[in-house]
């Protein structure tokens, strides 16, 4: 029954929680994403976005930097200084990585979000 409750939650913020505009443009687009990235992500992957004069978005869960996961070690803290120096876009995937969509929504920013100061 839980895999179920999930399933809608997943679906039903699809059909009614985003809009979903038009975009007309003048060549072909591709984006190029790393989720919970680990350091080779940013070294090979980054390395072959610049060979081409491409760039990427880099998520990372900041609970998560600088630990063992089975795809490698996540970056730590000169990894993302990197990240956004080479011009890579760098974004929040919460900040203990847990599974948004198996909690209730006013649960998650107490459980998945925590506010990080500079």
């Amino acid at each position: 029954m839980e895999r179920v409750k999930n399933r809608l939650r997943r679906d039903f913020s699809r059909w009614f929680g985003c809009a979903k505009p038009e975009l007309r443009l003048d060549r072909p687009l591709i984006s190029f994403t790393f989720d919970d990235f680990p350091i080779s992500a940013l070294q090979e992957g980054g390395r072959i976005l610049t060979d081409y004069g491409a760039v990427g978005t880099y998520y990372v869960a900041l609970g998560l930097l600088g630990t063992d996961t089975p795809t490698g070690r996540i970056v730590g803290n000169e990894e993302l200084a990197v990240t956004v120096a080479q011009g890579h876009e760098l974004g929040c995937h919460t900040y203990s990585h847990c599974p948004a969509g198996q909690r209730h929504v006013k649960s998650l920013s107490a459980q998945c979000w925590k506010i990080v100061k500079p």
